[in-house]
């Protein structure tokens, strides 16, 4: 155990004739006093950054959660231009097409399964919109259109005074199949 015990923290003691004194009753004397510092100020340092860990952490957590329901977001939106591309039964009426509300009913579903939500915010059909029109090309494309409103899970009140209403969207436009080219 050689070695000069002045990087410690704590100052050698000197003996009546100048020199140091006993190295076994010197720790033991140091022992008491210097460590019990170095414990108070671990528990400190431990205080502050565990805390700020543990923030960090939730924010990893709410930014993967966001993530995540984004890509629901985009894929439900995906399923229901989809369904609105297929080709309707009735062939004879070029202007028929699967109506708006099993459009919208196909998003909810997809979401439901897939959407992570422990708050109050749910998809509803007011936030699924379903557009048909023409291309500049004179096709007909179906246009699904999803916007969520996203509530934050982990930390609701600190995020939410921060951002605002954070709101996820996605649009999908597909065109309609079995379609003859305008000539």
């Amino acid at each position: 155990m050689g070695g000069d015990s002045a990087g410690d923290g704590c100052r050698e003691s000197l003996g009546e004739d100048g020199e140091v004194m006993d190295r076994i009753s010197e720790r033991s004397v140091k022992r008491g006093s210097c460590l019990a510092g170095e414990r108070g100020s671990a528990m400190l340092e431990f205080a502050i950054i565990v805390p700020s860990l543990i923030l960090f952490l939730f924010f990893i957590v709410e930014f993967a959660l966001i993530m995540y329901d984004k890509a629901v977001i985009t894929n439900a939106s995906r399923e229901g231009a989809r369904l609105a591309s297929l080709y309707y039964p009735d062939a004879g009426n070029p202007g028929a097409r699967r109506p708006d509300g099993e459009i919208q009913s196909a998003v909810m579903d997809y979401a439901s399964k897939y959407l992570i939500t422990f708050g109050n915010d749910t998809l509803d059909l007011s936030d699924i919109q379903v557009v048909r029109e023409q291309d500049a090309s004179g096709i007909w494309v179906g246009k699904v259109i999803v916007t969520y409103h996203y509530d934050f899970m982990i930390l609701p009140n600190l995020l939410q005074n921060i951002t605002g209403p954070f709101i996820l969207s996605a649009a999908t436009i597909m065109r309609d199949e079995n379609q003859i080219p305008p000539s």
